[in-house]
């Protein structure tokens, strides 16, 4: 989500999101590597999906901060159009940092409760 947002932003202006790397595919590839391993069910998968979630969780923080320095950079845009897009991934890095929180605490077993879902009525 914050590398669609980021590559509108290139369209208009490509300075801003210079050192900015898509890494979809890295966490798509964990992603799927966590599907394969909840068919197993062994206590050892369970130990496979906690590295794997904190490896997608330590990804996507760092995509975060990358995203951060995008903003950071537009801070002097005064395109209308900049500015929007600027709104929209300040508040998606805020919902993914939340997200990768989220996840840590569910690895390291603190979490109880429901978890905060991304595309939620409540987080938009």
């Amino acid at each position: 989500m914050i590398t669609r947002i980021v590559n509108k932003i290139k369209k208009v202006t490509s300075h801003a999101v210079q050192g900015f790397e898509d890494r979809t595919r890295e966490v798509k590839e964990k992603v799927l590597s966590i599907a394969k391993l909840l068919r197993r069910r062994t206590r050892e998968s369970w130990d496979e999906l906690n590295a794997i979630t904190e490896e997608v969780a330590r990804v996507t923080g760092e995509v975060c901060q990358k995203a951060t320095e995008v903003v950071n950079k537009l801070n002097d845009q005064a395109n209308h159009s900049v500015k929007g897009w600027k709104q929209k991934l300040s508040d998606t890095i805020e919902q993914m940092g939340k997200i990768i929180d989220q996840a840590k605490e569910v690895v390291s077993c603190r979490r109880s409760g429901s978890l905060t879902v991304l595309f939620s009525p409540s987080f938009t």
